[in-house]
């Protein structure tokens, strides 16, 4: 059966049987309910105790309840100086006594799950019991104090339940006479009904065999579910069926023993209030006519005679009369106990409804749900307040995750503390609820909840009991393994929980006229003593986080006493808000070494690492109970960045205290501290520098980063050894930060802090500045010492780990700038410094004999730009395979792959070193030529901005011949170079067929975009070759002479020579045009379309008429040329095809046939140009074919010659429009148009009927 205090069984199996034991006699079948009350808590009574404790005796071996006793257990019993278990403003709690040698050893060798126990403190007697099953244990606990105490020992009646379990009986002290000078008796009563009463407790020692008994008549399947004590001789036993006995203690023949009977009334005594019972409830048929219930507690209220006592537990002056409550199932019975014998019901009334209302007023009903049966409303136990005021403990059904309302009664629950709160089986969560009897009508008038919940995997529950200090002005609540305490008039809350699994409360009593408690468990007894003045005048705003930061100061200072039975903990509707100040607030009195949390030690090592462990426990405390998701990571930071400067602090001293001993002449950190203590006005301690570090470590990142300075200062002083200050300074800093940020990533996961820190400590801009001055000092230092220079040997091997602590700083700075929003400007900034930066360390590294150290550094921050620069600097870069750091490199590229290889081709493309990229790899390379394809193309398609060459040369190279060809083609467009351009066609023409083959076979005919591919090349290749043959005749007129030419003269050579007409024409903006067209052609340059049209139709073409047509074609197959220059274009051509022949010499028609005229059109520009025009002039675009001539006597308009020569000056728009007009004067004059255009229509009508006779002679 469970131990201790089970949890309270769900209403539906309260009236299940179960099969009973096949050796234990038994009544009927016990309901499993009988689970809740095995450590019934008694009322207390006022009555103090006078006697003394008889002379301890030695029992027989042979006793069947003998016990073995260990003498390990026979310790110091009586109160320690360390006995402080927890110490509050409102409450104090101290190890009260030991429990006695047999009951120790008793609970000691039990199985808390298996076998049970039950307890209670009498502290009106000075008695406590533990009772199992089978044994009662007595002692008097106030003995235990001063000293072991006299164990008193008794056989329980016998008590069964189904499958055989026993179970511990109910047990009271019976005291004697108002004054208590007689040692008091004991009634143990069985969940059966048997009863055993013992006249006086010293029978014990002998070994309790003398006692009176008698049993309840209970009905089948009855069980008794409680026992109180009334007064000295009354008590009242309680059942599963919901009735009531008086047992009465009576003198018989000189001797006690125990009568019962059930509560009845008088045959006639009428019944009034809200009840109007038949007259026939009579006798023993009284409590039939109620409503049966499981009554699971009983509790003695104040009848008006006894208004105004202070304790519930004080017996009424009246003689025999009382008032009696009961709880049964939801129902609360009154019941009016008259000294006459007889028993009067004058209220039975269902208070669930008003209950559940009360919560949902009170929590909203978004916390309690609207349905009752998902409310699960219980009622646990009951007491009397001084006012008279029902204090009823009520247990319900947690939500799972509930909203919970805003009063700071309610005990929420919270979702993410799943470790502190166990959600492992279902939730009860509990309340103190208030009930008014106003005459017949119950109302329920306040409900708080309290600061526990228990789960199926809570341990060995137990019926929660309560007791009431002071009349009620606080509660009480015993669980399993806690006491929860609740103040009527303030929002004052706590508990106390115990610590190791196996340990349960067994009882708590109420010290008489104090506000004090006896809490006992299995492991011993202590004291609760509260402040009830700070109890009452709790603050809800500040108390509650006072309280939340006094639990976790006493976790430090008492939770690592071994001893101590209790463990802290959290309520579960912590506060984060009061978490995070209150934890906050402690960290930092740890770190000003606050009287109260740490002791004075004049080692102060030893003092240092006494604050740790307190910061240690604080962490550990908040991690333990799950309620670091409640705090902010700003929160969790602080804290651990607190826990890592006293770390840091620590060594810090360790290392100075280790120069002390060398008794140095000087030392950087006692010049840098005393400076900081009188900057800061707190130069007045006997010892400067241990006070830094007792109250002052929090500072300690300021007092870094004045470290430089004093090295500045220092070195100024002829007296001092600078290298010996520099290296005191890089090693005060190198244990600082190095000690911060390992003790960081250590604990990172255990104060759950997120990357990137907020604003670090460590990377401040002051310690960045610093490390970089120190850098700089120690580089400066190294490069003007020898190698065999005794003072260089520190600061040598600080170089590095300066490097790195620069690397890791800036870093760390710069994530967090990145996690700021307002922060870009700052952190674009830091980036762009420290990218200049990172070069200039790790070069010094590499000088100064550190290359390996510079590598290791770079590849750990992946700043792949200086590995690249490392791998190439002062070594031999081409062919790769000569370079010492080839291996190196190709590892770099097969661990770091593309982000290296990125770095590694810009730096080829940077220098000029364009040949490593397509250099072969060598044999023995693990990537091959596969892995460096793909590494190019990767970079070559990731910056379309490289050079167009280094593309389709890769690409050729790799036989990617479509794209090599596309390439070209598209580049060949804006190469300006005459020679390249043709170089880059003619190899991607080539490309392109041998792209076709392959796709086909030779034999294969190209597709119609391959075709048109193909055309394109073709198209832009004759373009070239109209240059060319420009060229070659230009240059002909230009070596005619043997002496060399200047560029001028052979210009004017080619003016005068090919444009002769021209020159005589008198236009100079055309002649300019011709000279500066002709320049550009002679130096090998690309020009437009718009620019060789003019070179061929400006020029002289006696002999070469061919060069009109070729300039209309080029024209008609330009592309991206707006339409109106091409229009433009057209009508100049035309202009000067007309004006080229001498047209009054043609049309001399005397004596001259018919067939010589047409002879001498056929010769003529005109002819040849619309021979070249007609067969393709249907889809050509306008201006190509000139149907009508005079429409090419417009001239280009301003807009299209500034459209063309951008930039032009006005004055030469001007002049060039003149031109124009001459050209169209020219045309006008030169006889072609006479005629209302008759030598133009019989120009074109012969040139179409000779393309006429020629296509018929073709076919």
């Amino acid at each position: 059966m469970a131990s201790f205090s089970p949890a309270p069984p769900r209403r539906s199996s309260r009236l299940q049987s179960h099969p009973s034991s096949s050796n234990a006699p038994r009544r009927g079948a016990e309901p499993p309910l009988r689970k809740r009350l095995t450590n019934a808590i008694p009322l207390i009574d006022t009555h103090g105790s006078g006697f003394g404790t008889p002379t301890r005796h030695t029992r027989p071996t042979s006793s069947p309840m003998e016990v073995l006793i260990d003498p390990e257990d026979i310790k110091f019993y009586g109160q320690r100086d360390d006995s402080i278990f927890v110490r509050s403003e409102e409450m104090s709690v101290a190890l009260y006594s030991g429990l006695p040698i047999e009951v120790k050893q008793v609970l000691k060798s039990a199985d808390v799950y298996a076998d049970a126990f039950s307890g209670e403190i009498d502290a009106g007697t000075g008695f406590a019991l533990v009772a199992s099953a089978n044994t009662c244990f007595v002692w008097q606990h106030a003995q235990a104090v001063r000293g072991v105490p006299t164990c008193y020992i008794f056989s329980c009646p016998p008590s069964y339940l189904s499958g055989g379990q026993q179970e511990p009986p109910f047990h009271k002290l019976v005291p004697y006479g108002s004054n208590r000078k007689r040692e008091p008796g004991l009634v143990l009563l069985s969940v059966s009904g048997q009863v055993r009463f013992w006249d006086g407790i010293g029978i014990g020692l002998a070994g309790g065999e003398h006692y009176t008994s008698s049993e309840l008549k209970l009905a089948d399947e009855e069980l008794v579910t409680g026992l109180i004590r009334c007064d000295d001789q009354t008590y009242f036993a309680s059942t599963s069926t919901g009735r009531v006995f008086r047992l009465v203690l009576i003198s018989q023949g000189g001797k006690h023993h125990i009568a019962s009977h059930p509560f009845a009334q008088p045959p006639a005594a009428p019944l009034f209030g809200r009840f109007s019972f038949p007259s026939f409830f009579s006798g023993s048929n009284t409590q039939a006519a109620l409503d049966p219930g499981y009554i699971t507690a009983l509790a003695l209220g104040h009848p008006p005679s006894s208004q105004g006592l202070t304790n519930v537990g004080v017996t009424p002056r009246q003689a025999g009369h009382h008032e009696l409550w009961a709880l049964i199932d939801t129902r609360v019975q009154k019941w009016d106990v008259r000294p006459e014998g007889w028993e009067e019901p004058v209220m039975d009334d269902n208070v669930a409804d008003v209950i559940r209302e009360l919560m949902r007023g009170t929590w909203g009903r978004k916390v309690v749900s609207e349905r009752d049966e998902e409310v699960d409303l219980e009622l646990v136990d009951l007491a009397v307040s001084s006012e008279n005021k029902l204090i009823v403990l009520i247990s319900y059904a947690g939500l799972d995750d509930p909203t919970h309302a805003s009063s700071n009664d309610m005990p929420a629950f919270d979702a993410s503390n799943d470790m502190a709160i166990d959600l492992s089986g279902a939730r009860r969560m509990y309340a103190l609820v208030t009930l008014e009897v106003d005459m017949q009508t119950i109302n329920a008038e306040t409900i708080k909840g309290v600061p526990y919940q228990s789960t199926s995997a809570s341990g060995a529950p137990i019926h929660p009991r309560i007791q009431l200090v002071q009349g009620g002005e606080l509660v009480s609540v015993q669980f399993g393994d806690a006491v929860a305490f609740c103040a009527k008039n303030s929002d004052y809350t706590d508990r106390l929980a115990l610590r190791s699994p196996t340990d349960r409360t067994l009882a708590v009593g109420v010290i008489q006229n104090e506000s004090g408690l006896l809490v006992l468990t299995a492991g011993t007894m202590m004291r609760v003593d509260m402040d009830m003045e700070r109890v009452g005048a709790f603050d809800p705003e500040q108390g509650k986080a006072n309280l939340i930061m006094g639990t976790m100061k006493q976790a430090i200072l008492y939770g690592p006493n071994v001893d101590n039975p209790l463990a802290f903990s959290f309520p579960p509707d912590i506060d984060g808000e009061s978490l995070m100040n209150g934890a906050q607030r402690l960290s930092q009195a740890i770190l000003h070494s606050d009287a109260e949390l740490v002791k004075r030690n004049q080692d102060l090592s030893g003092q240092i690492v006494a604050r740790r462990e307190r910061l240690g426990w604080l962490i550990q405390f908040i991690s333990d109970n799950a309620a670091l998701p409640k705090m902010s990571q700003k929160s969790r930071q602080r804290l651990a960045t607190d826990a890592e400067k006293l770390f840091a602090c620590h060594l810090l001293w360790n290392q100075h205290s280790q120069l002390l001993a060398t008794s140095p002449e000087h030392s950087i950190l006692v010049d840098t501290v005393l400076a900081y203590m009188n900057d800061t006005d707190d130069q007045y301690h006997e010892d400067v520098i241990r006070a830094f570090f007792r109250y002052r470590t929090q500072e300690i990142g300021k007092l870094l980063g004045r470290i430089y300075d004093q090295v500045t200062t220092a070195s100024q002083n002829l007296d001092h050894d600078t290298a010996g200050s520099l290296s005191e300074a890089n090693s005060i800093v190198l244990t600082v930060l190095n000690s911060a940020l390992d003790f960081r990533k250590e604990h990172r996961q255990l104060y759950a802090i997120s990357l990137p820190m907020i604003n670090p400590w460590t990377s401040k801009s002051e310690i960045i500045e610093m490390l970089l001055g120190l850098f700089d000092s120690t580089k400066r230092l190294l490069e003007g010492a020898s190698s065999s220079d005794p003072a260089a040997v520190e600061p040598r091997g600080q170089l590095v780990p300066l490097a790195n602590l620069i690397f890791v700083c800036v870093t760390e700075r710069v994530e967090w700038l990145a996690s700021e929003e307002d922060k870009a400007g700052e952190r674009e900034q830091l980036e762009s410094r420290f990218a200049s930066l990172r070069p200039e360390i790790l070069e010094t590294l590499r000088k100064l004999g550190f290359a390996n150290e510079a590598f290791h550094l770079a590849e750990r921050y992946h700043d792949f730009g200086s590995l690249v620069a490392l791998c190439h600097k002062e070594a031999v870069v081409y062919p790769p395979e000569e370079n010492p750091h080839a291996v190196r490199i190709e590892g770099y590229l097969e661990r770091f792959k593309y982000a290296f290889a990125k770095e590694l081709y810009s730096w080829c493309v940077q220098h000029g070193e364009l040949r490593i990229m397509f250099a072969e790899p060598a044999d023995s390379s693990t990537i091959g030529v596969e892995g460096y394809t793909a590494f190019k193309d990767w970079y070559l398609a990731k910056h379309p901005s490289i050079k167009p060459s280094i593309v389709w040369a890769n690409d050729l190279e790799n036989r990617r011949y479509e794209k090599t060809a596309g390439t070209l083609l598209k580049e060949s467009k804006e190469v300006g170079n005459l020679d390249v351009k043709h170089f880059m066609l003619s190899l991607g023409k080539l490309s392109h067929l041998v792209q076709i083959s392959e796709s086909g076979g030779e034999a294969a005919r190209p597709s119609e975009a391959d075709q048109g591919v193909l055309d394109e090349f073709h198209d832009d290749l004759d373009f070239v070759s109209v240059h060319e043959r420009l060229i070659a005749e230009f240059e002909e007129c230009c070596t005619t002479s043997k002496s060399r030419k200047s560029t001028d003269a052979k210009i004017a050579a080619v003016l005068k020579a090919k444009a002769s007409r021209l020159e005589r024409s008198g236009s100079k903006a055309l002649i300019g045009i011709f000279k500066s067209l002709s320049k550009e052609l002679l130096a090998a340059k690309v020009l437009s379309v718009e620019d060789t049209v003019d070179l061929l139709t400006l020029k002289d073409n006696e002999d070469t008429l061919e060069n009109f047509t070729i300039a209309l074609q080029l024209l008609a197959g330009a592309k991206n040329l707006p339409e109106s220059r091409r229009t433009a274009a057209f009508y100049s051509a035309w202009r000067r095809v007309l004006s080229h022949d001498d047209w009054h010499a043609i049309l001399r028609t005397t004596n001259v046939s018919d067939a010589e005229v047409s002879d001498r059109l056929r010769e003529t520009a005109l002819y040849s140009a619309l021979s070249a025009v007609l067969p393709s002039a249907e889809n050509a675009p306008s201006g190509f074919d000139l149907s009508a001539p005079h429409t090419c006597l417009t001239s280009p308009s301003t807009e299209v010659i500034m459209s063309r020569w951008q930039g032009m000056a006005s004055d030469e728009v001007e002049g060039l429009q003149l031109d124009y007009d001459r050209e169209c004067d020219s045309v006008r004059e030169c006889g072609v148009l006479s005629g209302e255009e008759e030598v133009w229509d019989r120009v074109r009508e012969l040139a179409r009927r000779d393309f006429d006779e020629e296509m018929e002679m073709e076919e």
